[in-house]
């Protein structure tokens, strides 16, 4: 059963502490989601979860951000050029063309000072190039 609205009274009658509850409560839901695609995908056999249906999640995260996440992929010609052969010898086993998805998170211009850059590289595994990790 999914929480559909939640009554919050304030300790002291002040607005603020509602307001910081609705801003958790939304966190919350925004969290609960991630989790729940990532169980998907996860999860999701390799008749359904391929690397173009992978691209195109991306694809939908991004468009869904807000404008905090850019997704670019590459396709097999554009990997070529690269010259990323190593990547494409592993993607030659797969049914589907090979999308290699860069996706890019830019934080929201709230504080006015400058934050940390921080790179995060992972790999998506799946079925067809011999299992996952």
């Amino acid at each position: 059963e999914h929480l559909t609205s939640v009554t919050l009274l304030a300790a002291d009658g002040g607005l603020d502490d509602v307001t910081e509850a609705d801003a958790s409560l939304v966190a919350g839901q925004q969290m609960a989601r991630g989790i729940f695609l990532t169980k998907d995908i996860v999860n999701a056999p390799h008749n359904i979860l391929n690397s173009e249906s992978l691209a195109h999640t991306a694809k939908r995260i991004a468009a869904e951000s807000g404008g905090t996440i850019k997704c670019t992929i590459l396709n097999k010609k554009e990997c070529e050029s690269r010259g990323m052969g190593a990547y494409l010898g592993v993607a030659r086993g797969s049914e589907t063309e090979p999308q290699f998805i860069h996706l890019t998170y830019t934080p929201p211009k709230s504080s006015g000072k400058d934050l940390k850059k921080v790179g995060i590289v992972g790999k998506g595994l799946l079925f067809d190039t011999g299992g996952y990790n």
